[in-house]
């Protein structure tokens, strides 16, 4: 009796762990795929309304790329937005240093009068500021696409330069909590026929 009470709590261990996987579940609509490859960078996970979440992709130039996301039912209200993010240096003072700064003796052209050493002929001091620069570096990012503002359901773009974009979802917080599945979908397809490039 204990023996087989022991494999009916296994058994639903597994079916529960089973049922939270998302990657077995088909959520998305199979017209959004045509004929990208989403084999690469496609995410699965178990979310909570409330929640959202970031993903970096790296897009690469020479292909036409398609994303999307998809939830289950019960977190309709799910949406994405796709995010290039910058990096940008400034040019900031770092320190300011207050030295005094000697004053030479010049010529009515203007070039410095020299003793009979060869050194130059001081006349006196000036205080003045010596300011030493540095790079600062700052960080802003541009929103591109959102999916419950667009007319269609997903992202499509062909890249010309290899970038690093920001993939956000957001799982709105509703009446009720709940809980499930969603899957990012982010699929790729070369522009030209041969992928194999040198």
């Amino acid at each position: 009796m204990r023996k087989s009470y022991i494999i009916f709590v296994l058994l639903l261990v597994g079916l529960f762990g089973y049922g939270q996987r998302c990657d077995n579940k088909d959520l998305c609509d199979k017209d959004f795929f045509g004929d990208f490859d989403f084999r690469s960078q496609s995410n699965y996970t178990y979310v909570y309304t409330g929640d959202t979440l970031r993903v970096k992709v790296v897009i690469y130039s020479g292909q036409e790329y398609r994303i999307f996301t998809c939830a289950e039912r019960k977190l309709k209200d799910t949406y994405f937005r796709i995010i290039y993010p910058e990096k940008r240096f400034r040019r900031v003072v770092k320190e300011v240093a207050q030295k005094y700064v000697p004053i030479y003796e010049r010529d009515k052209e203007g070039n410095f009068v020299f003793d009979e050493t060869g050194e130059r002929i001081m006349t006196g001091t000036i205080f003045a500021n010596d300011t030493v620069w540095g790079r600062e570096l700052e960080t802003s990012e541009s929103v591109i696409y959102e999916s419950n503002k667009a007319e269609i359901p997903y992202w499509e773009a062909n890249i010309h330069k290899t970038r690093l974009i920001i993939i956000e979802t957001i799982i709105p917080k509703g009446r009720k909590s709940a809980s499930g599945c969603i899957q990012i979908m982010v699929g790729r397809r070369y522009k030209s026929a041969n992928p194999f490039r040198r």
